[in-house]
C-alpha cells in the first residue's frame, strides 16, 4: 500500500505525528518499508487530464479515426522516447515513460509543468504535421460539442 504524506509550515506537526504511527504500525516481520521523501509539486490536475483526454484527443480521434490509446501511446513514444522490450520473444516498442508510469514502470504521475509541456506537443504536432487545430480547451467543451451536435441533428 502507498502512503503519501505531505507536509508543511502549518501542518508539520499533525502530519509527522500520523507519519511515525504510519511507520510504528507497518508490519516489518512480513514486508520492509521504503521511504522516499522529496520535495512537494502539485500534480496534473484534473482540468489538465480532462483537456488531453477528453479535448485534444477527442478531436485527433475524430479527424485520424485512432483510438485513444492509440493516440496516447504515440504521443507519450514521441515525447518520452521509446525502448524495446522483450515479450514472448518478440523485440517489441514501447514508450520509455507514460505520463502515470515512469521509466522502471512505477505509478509516477507527472506534475503540472510537465503534463503542460506533454500537452503542448500534442498541440504542436496536430497543428504541424496534421493540419487539425486544437483549440484552448474550454472547461464546457463537451457540453458545447454535444449542443452543435444537437442543432446539426
Amino acid at each position: 500500500m502507498i502512503a503519501t504524506f505531505v507536509l508543511n509550515a502549518e501542518n508539520k506537526d499533525r502530519v509527522l505525528a500520523r507519519l511515525c504511527r504510519y511507520i510504528h504500525a507497518w508490519n516489518f516481520a512480513r514486508h520492509p518499508l521504503e521511504i522516499n521523501c522529496d520535495r512537494f509539486t502539485m500534480g496534473r490536475t484534473a482540468q489538465q487530464n480532462r483537456a488531453l483526454f477528453g479535448h485534444a484527443y477527442r478531436i485527433l480521434r475524430a479527424e485520424t479515426g485512432h483510438t485513444v490509446e492509440e493516440l496516447h501511446d504515440f504521443f507519450c513514444r514521441r515525447f518520452f522516447g521509446e525502448t524495446e522490450q522483450d515479450m514472448f520473444g518478440k523485440a517489441i516498442k514501447k514508450p520509455t515513460r507514460t505520463t502515470t508510469t515512469n521509466e522502471q514502470g512505477r505509478r509516477d504521475v507527472l506534475k503540472w509543468d510537465r503534463f503542460s509541456d506533454f500537452f503542448e506537443c500534442v498541440r504542436e504536432f496536430a497543428a504541424s504535421e496534421l493540419g487539425v487545430d486544437i483549440p484552448d480547451p474550454d472547461p464546457d467543451y463537451v457540453r458545447h460539442q454535444q449542443q452543435k451536435e444537437a442543432k446539426a441533428a
